[in-house]
């Protein structure tokens, strides 16, 4: 298949250096930037490659917006760029410290999943209404749309930190809707043959090794 992109790799390759279970961060990224996804409707999206930044009229900077680190989770929850508002699949290149500090400051969005930094329920409800990031570990999937025992984690960005987020963090935006597009029309192809999915060619990802000891601990990831 061909692609505009060059770090691609089949999914079961990738699928075999990846954990089966537990909570982990698997991203796309280099020595100067880490690729997090959002989907967004199509007005949004023109003004952000058009521009380089999120913004425009249609874009809502008192919301809660949410960015996701793996490819597969994104196609799950937009169900390959075919959900209304989010046709249109963005890849935004983020700087490492910025990435950081947005893990740093994240507060779970369950009291379940706070792995022990908060001796009561009130206080953990005090730090998700001052919080300006919230974090939750959600069931990842493959591309099969089949739910795993791994999870994965989605970051929600609001107030300072999302200002920090449009105008410090972002180096680049790509569209990779084309791309989206493509492999999801392959999918199809291969599903009426009966092939194996996992053949297909996504954007290679890794386990997130640039993660401090106290963030892992703060996000309680394996």
């Amino acid at each position: 298949m061909a692609s505009m992109y060059r770090h691609i790799e089949s999914y079961k390759q990738q699928e075999e250096r990846w954990p089966d279970k537990g909570r982990h961060i698997i991203a796309n990224w280099s020595d100067e930037t880490v690729l997090v996804y959002q989907a967004f409707s199509p007005s949004i999206a023109d003004y952000a490659i058009q521009n380089q930044k999120l913004g425009g009229p249609d874009f809502s900077t008192t919301r809660m917006t949410w960015i996701k680190p793996n490819f597969t989770w994104m196609m799950h929850r937009s169900k390959w760029a075919t959900k209304v508002n989010q046709e249109r699949i963005l890849g935004i290149h983020i700087t490492h410290s910025g990435f950081l500090e947005i893990l740093r400051a994240a507060v779970s969005s369950t009291y379940n999943q706070c792995f022990g930094h908060y001796e009561n329920q009130e206080e953990w409800k005090r730090d998700v209404e001052q919080s300006d990031v919230i974090f939750q570990w959600d069931p990842d999937y493959n591309l099969d749309d089949v739910k795993l025992q791994r999870r994965a984690i989605q970051l929600g960005i609001r107030g300072k930190m999302l200002n920090q987020f449009l105008e410090d963090f972002v180096v680049r935006i790509e569209d990779m809707t084309p791309f989206v597009r493509e492999t999801f029309q392959e999918k199809l192809r291969i599903d009426d043959e009966g092939g194996d999915t996992g053949d297909l060619c996504i954007i290679a990802e890794r386990l997130y090794s640039p993660l401090p000891d106290d963030v892992k601990s703060r996000l309680g990831v394996s």
